[in-house]
């Protein structure tokens, strides 16, 4: 597969997996909430949260959630 087709379909991974709820749940990242709290809004438990944020990790390339958070903060996607 060629390169610009590969970049191609990873952008469209992540505008599919960036929906409203997971944008939410990295701006409650940002504020300094835990798994736990986010986990009570959403009425999830704290690992369907914990695997929401590892998936917004990998789909990223970021580290941790702290990175991921910093990322969406200095691309300005976090109002």
């Amino acid at each position: 597969m060629e390169q610009e087709t590969i970049l191609r379909l990873n952008k469209v991974k992540k505008e599919k997996f960036l929906d409203q709820r997971n944008l939410e749940i990295i701006k409650m990242l940002s504020e300094g909430m835990s798994s736990k709290e986010i986990a009570e809004v959403f009425l999830i438990s704290s690992r369907t949260v914990e695997a929401i944020v590892g998936s917004l990790c990998a789909i990223n390339e970021c580290k941790n959630r702290t990175h991921l958070v910093s990322k969406f903060i200095k691309g300005g996607q976090l109002g």
